[in-house]
């Protein structure tokens, strides 16, 4: 059959549907991009904007597709146990875990006829493996899945189930036949990233080093990672990773200690704040993005007003910025004051054109250095990517997709 994937939500799900890729085309379908006889939905449910947009791709892709067999998998189909029913649209619901077996439930499926849905728990072991990233110039490579913190906001670790790590030595292969694919970099990814190893008695920071003494991975990049990590040990251990990017992508999620502690996060922002002050002297030029919720139950305006000030004084690249939304079975969704959506969205404006005016600056300041760029596309002419540091670069010139190059200053 023709297939094609459509994947919203996070680098973790991107891999997913790479595997889901990987083991279609293994059993003789063929990915297209136009007239699929197959088309598959991952879907995500983080906020209710996600859910919108999952849906809304599942209605089109029914549109487009009549005669196609439409398949819903991802969190939101993980997360609705009235998924049968509240996505007439999908002839197949597939849960997360239950992606590994897609070939046969496709078969099974296509013997019957009718609708079907297979959604068991997602607590499977993290057995996936990927050859290729499809489309892509560097390579997302899941390592872990699953969270156990059950922050008061967070519905996915209803959707992903407890903390399962990838064995080391399953890592290190798939580092292996990536790098050797030829993919320069290597973005680990996963749900929680930071509980790595914790199913083992392992840890992320033995991972890494198991990768640098591997000696395969020209560069690695760390997706997102809980503050917690940023330990004396781990900055100390990383400075001296040539391998790993000088860039960390935090889950900070506010700048606030008072909208932290209602949130369940387990650190303050002065611990986050020496963090960075410790990565900064000790990893020449490195570079922070990050994530935060506006208008969490209870904030007050003197509350984003101090997480207005933390980001100042943070000074990150980029910063997603995630107006509050209800998930219904967290505890955050039966808390009291609630914020009210309008406050909500001009709260989001003001911290993302805080956060733009704070990018600009920090970009100025680091197009003023040489910078090793892996360029991703090119159009007209200009090729496009991102440094070591996830500083984005635009340069006309003799380069290739898929490559690094060492950049100078542009002339002022």
């Amino acid at each position: 059959m023709r297939y094609k994937i459509i994947t919203l939500g996070c680098k973790a799900n991107q891999y997913d549907s790479a595997y889901m890729s990987r083991l279609l085309t293994a059993a003789g379908h063929v990915a297209v991009n136009d007239s699929p006889e197959l088309c598959v939905i991952n879907s995500c449910t983080v906020t209710a904007v996600a859910d919108g947009k999952s849906g809304k791709a599942l209605r089109r892709a029914r549109r487009e597709n009549p005669d196609a067999v439409v398949v819903l998998t991802g969190c939101l189909a993980q997360t609705r146990p009235d998924a049968e029913a509240a996505f007439p649209e999908a002839d197949m619901i597939i849960g997360i875990t239950e992606q590994r077996d897609i070939v046969r439930l496709l078969g099974e499926h296509l013997k019957k006829g009718g609708r079907s849905v297979a959604v068991g728990e997602n607590n499977g072991g993290v057995s996936s493996f990927i050859e290729a990233f499809p489309a892509h110039s560097r390579a997302f490579l899941k390592i872990e899945d699953g969270c156990d913190n059950f922050c008061a906001y967070c519905v996915i670790p209803f959707a992903r189930g407890r903390v399962r790590s990838k064995p080391e030595e399953a890592v290190l292969a798939e580092i292996a036949t990536l790098t050797d694919g030829g993919y320069n970099e290597l973005v680990l990814t996963g749900i929680n990233m930071s509980a790595y190893g914790k199913d083992f008695g392992g840890s992320f920071l033995e991972l890494l080093k198991k990768i640098g003494e591997q000696g395969k991975a020209k560069r690695v990049r760390v997706s997102s990672v809980d503050p917690n990590l940023l330990t004396d040990e781990f900055i100390e251990a990383a400075a001296k990773m040539d391998f790993l990017c000088p860039h960390f992508h935090l889950s900070l999620q506010s700048g606030c200690d008072a909208t932290l502690a209602r949130m369940g996060r387990r650190y303050t922002t002065e611990f986050i704040a020496s963090a960075a002050e410790k990565l900064r002297a000790a990893i020449p030029n490195v570079q922070f993005t990050g994530d935060v919720i506006v208008g969490f139950p209870g904030e007050t305006e003197e509350e984003f007003e101090t997480t207005c000030d933390f980001i100042r004084r943070l000074r990150p690249l980029d910063l997603h910025v995630f107006p509050y939304s209800r998930r219904k079975g967290t505890r955050a969704a039966s808390m009291s004051d609630q914020v009210p959506q309008e406050v909500k969205r001009l709260r989001s404006e003001r911290l993302i054109a805080l956060e733009k005016a704070i990018r600009a600056d920090v970009i100025a300041e680091a197009e003023k250095r040489p910078l090793s760029v892996l360029f991703e596309t090119e159009k007209n002419g200009v090729f496009e990517g991102i440094s070591r540091e996830y500083v984005p670069v635009k340069r006309k010139g003799d380069y290739r997709c898929g490559e690094v190059f060492d950049v100078a200053p542009e002339a002022q």
